[in-house]
C-alpha cells in the first residue's frame, strides 16, 4: 500500500531526478514550466531523449503570433545561461512522430556544445484550435481521419511528456539555475524583470562618464503593436533613446508574439531612466500561450560592456517629483472639461495624457488650444500613442512640448464607458492619472505657466437646450472687426450632420460660419454626439445665426448616450 501510495504521488507531482551527470524532467502538466541546469567544463557532446508534442508543418499551419511558429506545443530547450541565446530546441524537423500517437514527437540524439553554463526548459501548452491541411489546402477528410483514429488534435497524455540530458561535467537544480539568474540581474544596470500583468515599472540611474552598455528586452507584441514592452529615456531632454518597437523585434521563443531587443547602446554622461509596462494577460504572473525562451528575463536589463564602462560611474539616481501646473484627470464617463493657462515665456511642459482607443480612434482624449490663434496646438491621436498596460484599449501619450509665449485651452473628453472607477475591461497601472497633465521638472519654471480662471470670452449669441425638429434663429451686429469663438454640439454620423449650426452674412445671405462633419470631433457620450470649436474674425454689420435639429436625438430626447455637455445641444457665438 505504500509503495503504491509513493507511485501515486510521483504521478500526481512533476518530477525532476538529478544524478551526477544526467537530468530527467517528466510528469510535465499543461501551463508548466519546469527548470533545471548543467555546466559543461570542456567542448563535448551530451546525449538528448525527449518526447513532446507537436504537429507537421503541412498538416497543420501557424497562422497567428498566438501559437508556435514551430508548431510545438509541448517541448525542451535549452539556453546558454549568460549570453541568454538559444543554443537548441526540439522542432518538428529533428524530432520523429511515434506510432501509437502521431501528435506526440520524440528526440533522440547528439548535440555538441562548447564550455558553459546552460539552462534547459520544458514546457506544455495546450495547442488551439487548428485548420489540417493537405496539399495546401484545408482538409476536412485529414480532421476526419485523425477523430477517428482518436487522435483529436492537441489531446496527448501529460505523463508522456520528458527529456532526458547525460554526459554534463555538473547538474544545477531549479533552485540553483534561479539563485544563477538572480545573481546576473544584481550585477545589472537596471533590472526590471519581476513583473506581474497590469503592471509599470521603472528605475532611473545617472552616469559620471560615457559607457558602453548592453540592453536585453523580452516582451509581448503583435502586428498592430507593443503589450509588455518598455523604452529608455534620457531624463534631463526627455528624449526617448531606445524602445521596444515590434519592427525591431526577433521572436523569442513559444508563441510569435513573445519578442526579444537586444542591442547595444553609447550613454554620455546624464541621468536615464528605463520604463516598463504590461497589458492585463501573458506575463511570468500567467502565460496565455506558449511562453518565451526565457521565461524569467521578461522585462528589461541593461549591463554594462566588460571594459566599456565604468563601474563606479554608475549610481543609482533618484528623480525629483515632477510638479503638475495644469490637471485634468480622475476623469469618469461622459466629460468635457477644460483648464485654461497663460504661458509668459519659453517653456517646456511635460504631457502625460491616458485614454482610451481602438481601431485607430480615441474615444477618450485631450487636446490643447492656442486660442491666440485659434489653432490646435496638440492633439492625442492614435498613431502617436502607446499601449498603457491593462487592456489593449488603454493609450498612453507621454512627451515633452515646448510652448511658445500665448494663450492656451487644454480639453479632455470621455465616452460613455471604460473611465476612472466605472472601467469595462482592465484599468491602466495608473488608473488616477485618466486625463492630462502637464508638469514642469523644476521649481524655476512654474512661474512660466500661470493658470487663468477669469472668463475668456463674452457671449453675444446662445442657441442652447435645442430639441428634435427646430430650426432657431438669433441675429448679432458687430461694431468693428472682431475676432470670435464659436462652439457647436450636435448629431453627425458618416460625414453627414444632423443637427449642427451655421452663420449667415444678414445682408446677402452668404454662408461665413458652417458645423462640418470633418471639422467636428467627439462631444462624449454616443459616437455620433460631436462638437466643434473655431475661431474666426468677422468684419462689422448684422449676422444671423442658425441652428437645425432632425426628429431624433437631441435635448432631453436622446436615443444613445448623450454627450458630456448636453445642456450646449446647439450653438454659443461668443467675442474673445
Amino acid at each position: 500500500m505504500k509503495r503504491f501510495l509513493l507511485l501515486a504521488l510521483w504521478l500526481m507531482f512533476p518530477a525532476v531526478l538529478i544524478s551526477q551527470n544526467s537530468i530527467t524532467l517528466s510528469n510535465i502538466s499543461y501551463g508548466e514550466i519546469q527548470v533545471a541546469g548543467f555546466q559543461l567544463d570542456e567542448k563535448h557532446s551530451i546525449s538528448i531523449e525527449a518526447i513532446g508534442l507537436g504537429f507537421d508543418r503541412e498538416e497543420y499551419r501557424y497562422h497567428s503570433r498566438f501559437d508556435d511558429p514551430e508548431n510545438m506545443y509541448a517541448y525542451a530547450w535549452i539556453l546558454n545561461a549568460d549570453t541568454r541565446q538559444l543554443v537548441w530546441r526540439m522542432t518538428p524537423e529533428n524530432t520523429k512522430k511515434l506510432r501509437w500517437r502521431s501528435s506526440l514527437r520524440k528526440f533522440d540524439g547528439e548535440i555538441e556544445l562548447p564550455p558553459g553554463r546552460y539552462e534547459l526548459y520544458f514546457t506544455a501548452f495546450k495547442p488551439r484550435k487548428r485548420y489540417l491541411f493537405f496539399n495546401d489546402v484545408p482538409s476536412l477528410g485529414k480532421w476526419l481521419q485523425r477523430l477517428l483514429r482518436g487522435e483529436e488534435v492537441g489531446e496527448a497524455e501529460e505523463s508522456e511528456f520528458f527529456i532526458t540530458l547525460q554526459g554534463m561535467d555538473r547538474i544545477y537544480t531549479r533552485q540553483e539555475v534561479f539563485e544563477f539568474q538572480k545573481h546576473l540581474k544584481n550585477r545589472a544596470i537596471v533590472s526590471l524583470t519581476d513583473v506581474e500583468n497590469s503592471g509599470y515599472y521603472e528605475e532611473h540611474f545617472t552616469l559620471s562618464e560615457p559607457g558602453l552598455f548592453e540592453v536585453y528586452g523580452v516582451g509581448e507584441s503583435l502586428e498592430d503593436g507593443e503589450y509588455d514592452y518598455g523604452w529608455i529615456v534620457n531624463t534631463q531632454t526627455g528624449q526617448k533613446i531606445w524602445e521596444m518597437s515590434d519592427e525591431e523585434s526577433e521572436y523569442g521563443g513559444g508563441a510569435g508574439k513573445n519578442r526579444v531587443w537586444r542591442t547595444t547602446l553609447t550613454l554620455e554622461p546624464g541621468t536615464y531612466s528605463a520604463f516598463y509596462l504590461t497589458d492585463d494577460s501573458h506575463s511570468p504572473e500567467q502565460w496565455n500561450a506558449n511562453p518565451p525562451y526565457d521565461p524569467n528575463f521578461w522585462g528589461i536589463t541593461i549591463w554594462g560592456v566588460p571594459g566599456k564602462f565604468s563601474p563606479e560611474s554608475v549610481k543609482e539616481s533618484v528623480i525629483p517629483e515632477e510638479m503638475d501646473v495644469i490637471q485634468l484627470t480622475r476623469l469618469h464617463n461622459d466629460e468635457f472639461v477644460f483648464k485654461d493657462f497663460r504661458v509668459t515665456r519659453p517653456i517646456k511642459l511635460h504631457l502625460i495624457a491616458l485614454g482610451e482607443g481602438d481601431d485607430g480612434e480615441m474615444y477618450d482624449y485631450g487636446w490643447i488650444r492656442n486660442l491666440e490663434t485659434g489653432e490646435v496646438f496638440w492633439e492625442m491621436e492614435y498613431a502617436q500613442t502607446q499601449n498603457a498596460g491593462g487592456a489593449k484599449k488603454n493609450r498612453l501619450a507621454d512627451l515633452r512640448l515646448d510652448f511658445p509665449p500665448g494663450l492656451y485651452r487644454v480639453y479632455f473628453v470621455t465616452d460613455d464607458s471604460h473611465s476612472f472607477e466605472d472601467w469595462n475591461a482592465s484599468p491602466p497601472p495608473r488608473p488616477e492619472r485618466w486625463g492630462i497633465t502637464l508638469s514642469v521638472m523644476n521649481e524655476t519654471d512654474k512661474d512660466g505657466i500661470q493658470e487663468v480662471k477669469e472668463p475668456l470670452f463674452r457671449p453675444l449669441v446662445s442657441i442652447l437646450k435645442v430639441g428634435d425638429n427646430e430650426h432657431v434663429k438669433r441675429t448679432f451686429h458687430l461694431s468693428k472687426v472682431t475676432p470670435l469663438r464659436i462652439f457647436a454640439v450636435g448629431e453627425g454620423s458618416d460625414g453627414e450632420m444632423y443637427d449642427f449650426g451655421w452663420i449667415e452674412d444678414e445682408k446677402d445671405g452668404s454662408i461665413v460660419w458652417k458645423m462640418e462633419y470633418d471639422q467636428t470631433q467627439p462631444a462624449g457620450g454616443a459616437s455620433k454626439n460631436r462638437l466643434e470649436e473655431d475661431f474666426l474674425t468677422l468684419p462689422s454689420g448684422d449676422y444671423v445665426v442658425h441652428y437645425q435639429s432632425d426628429g431624433s436625438h437631441s435635448y432631453d430626447s436622446w436615443n444613445a448616450a448623450p454627450p458630456a455637455l448636453s445642456e450646449q445641444w446647439g450653438i454659443t457665438v461668443s467675442e474673445m
